[in-house]
């Protein structure tokens, strides 16, 4: 069990020695959570379930609770069938997961990889699609063959959010294509590199990306060929009913203390976390093309990287200690998210007022402290790159947090209607960037509404390059405004001025 050891406020942020994070054996980091990053060659494979915005921003428990659910079988189906071909689960990030097969790019890995993905998407759509109803979507997968850099880090933190991060062209690529891509994946497909088709007998495409439409009669002699196979196919789907049947179901909301939280006994996929609080999300704009260069010129460039991008994943970590009662989810490549609920007061006003934007800030300019002496650029650590931001917390929503429990691992996963939102804005959002939901643009203070500007043809609100003096000059400016002149009282014959509002 860790004991979370707080931060005091102001307190300097101090990086740990360059040996405390270093290069480990790549099963000690998959496997048995050590801290620590290596080079890897292999297959990075992401899998997405495309459920409809009525779940995925869910917007009460009932919804949440089942999404929850969802999100629990899908990982374990996806675990059950990644077995057999020796493929690990790096990341569980709701409804993508992202797995890894290490080896040589040869005609074996490339249909072993294309197996297990035959096999999870026809359990997924045998079982969740049923399940889920309208509420489906699809599921498509994408992936990729190449070198990056496996890094874990999280030894300050709680066991269940530290990241199994991919760094790399390799793992970044298919997951761009998968999520965001301009052809995105079509649903009921895989997408591979165009360099495939040579494996699996077809013409190469023009374009970077060939997809594999598993139902599609063209496929069909391929897929019965080289991926289908009955007696597998029987043994997975024993394993899966073996699963369902000893799976338990919703029993509770649990009502946790903040260090509660942070140990694994708290809470469980089947009795989640609720909360209220600002889901802020992260990503490292510019990072991308660090990481390709340092591939490029050797081991020295990628050790500089992998450290320096710890150092990144333990700053934020300090953020969680520092910024009281808030939560950090696992991160996603250079993707993080934060989320920051009232503090220890309860003071809900505070937060959507200036207690959001002040974390957002401090994620932005990597201050550690308060005073412009402390204060550090993340150019010192990598040139050219700055944060894009979103952030969201809504009125009455909340976000429901639980641990999938699986392989001795514990992935933390966030659902509800601000996570959602907050990845929105930041995939809207470019570097130096907040993006904040217009319901919650509504609650800043007038003067720090003058900061942002309206997203054309969205439902959020942006600011550019902000500070805590930008910040602190508004609530002040914005305070004094307001501040009425002082009333004289003819009773008495005194002066008796107004009480000054307080700046929160």
């Amino acid at each position: 069990m860790n004991t979370k050891i707080p931060t005091p406020p102001g307190e300097a942020y101090d990086v740990r020695p360059p040996n405390r994070f270093a290069r480990a054996a790549l099963s000690d980091i998959i496997s048995k959570g050590n801290v620590g990053y290596q080079e890897a060659i292999g297959s990075h494979i992401y899998c997405e379930l495309r459920p409809t915005n009525e779940l995925q921003f869910a917007e009460d428990d009932k919804t949440a609770l089942a999404y929850l659910q969802i999100l629990n079988d899908l990982t374990h189906y996806g675990l059950l069938a990644a077995a057999p071909f020796n493929l690990v689960l790096l990341e569980a990030q709701g409804n993508v997961l992202h797995f890894f097969k290490e080896g040589p790019l040869t005609a074996a890995h490339v249909t072993e990889a294309l197996r297990f993905d035959f096999i999870f998407t026809n359990v997924v759509y045998e079982k969740l699609k049923p399940r889920m109803g309208d509420k489906w979507n699809g599921f498509a997968s994408c992936m990729a063959h190449g070198g990056a850099i496996i890094v874990r880090h999280g030894a300050f933190s709680n066991p269940s959010s530290s990241s199994t991060v991919s760094l790399g062209p390799a793992a970044n690529e298919p997951a761009k294509q998968l999520l965001s891509g301009i052809a995105r994946t079509p649903a009921g497909c895989i997408d591979v590199p165009s360099e495939w088709a040579s494996f699996l007998s077809k013409p190469k495409p023009l374009t970077q990306w060939l997809t594999i439409p598993l139902k599609d009669r063209d496929w069909m002699s391929f897929v019965q060929l080289h991926l289908e196979d009955a007696n597998l196919r029987g043994t997975f789907r024993n394993l899966i009913d073996r699963y369902q049947s000893e799976r338990a179901g919703f029993t509770r909301l649990n009502t946790l203390s903040s260090q509660q939280l942070h140990h694994p006994e708290g809470f469980s996929v089947n009795a989640p976390y609720r909360l209220r609080a600002f889901s802020i999300k992260a990503d490292l704009d510019g990072f991308s093309p660090i990481v390709k260069e340092a591939f490029a010129k050797g081991r020295d460039a990628i050790d500089r990287v992998a450290v320096g991008f710890g150092e990144i994943l333990e700053f934020v970590e300090y953020l969680e200690r520092t910024v009281s009662g808030s939560i950090k989810l696992p991160f996603a490549g250079d993707c993080g998210t934060l989320l920051v609920p009232p503090d220890a007061t309860g003071d809900f006003n505070t937060l959507k007022t200036t207690r959001w934007l002040e974390t957002a800030i401090r994620w932005q300019t990597f201050a550690a402290g308060d005073s412009d002496s402390q204060k550090r650029n993340w150019s010192s650590i990598f040139k050219n790159v700055s944060w894009a931001i979103g952030a969201a917390c809504g009125e009455t929503t909340t976000c429901l947090l639980a641990p999938i429990e699986a392989e001795n691992r514990r992935f933390l996963i966030g659902v509800g209607w601000p996570v959602a939102t907050s990845l929105e804005g930041q995939n809207m959002g470019k570097g130096g960037e907040i993006l904040v939901h217009s319901d919650d643009f509504q609650q800043l203070p007038d003067n720090v509404k003058k900061l942002f500007t309206k997203v054309t043809g969205s439902e959020f609100w942006k600011a550019c390059n902000l500070s805590n003096d930008k910040l602190r000059r508004a609530i002040v400016e914005g305070a004094t405004s307001c501040t009425p002149k002082s009333l004289v009282y003819g009773v008495a014959g005194a002066q008796l001025p107004r009480s000054r509002p307080h700046l929160t």
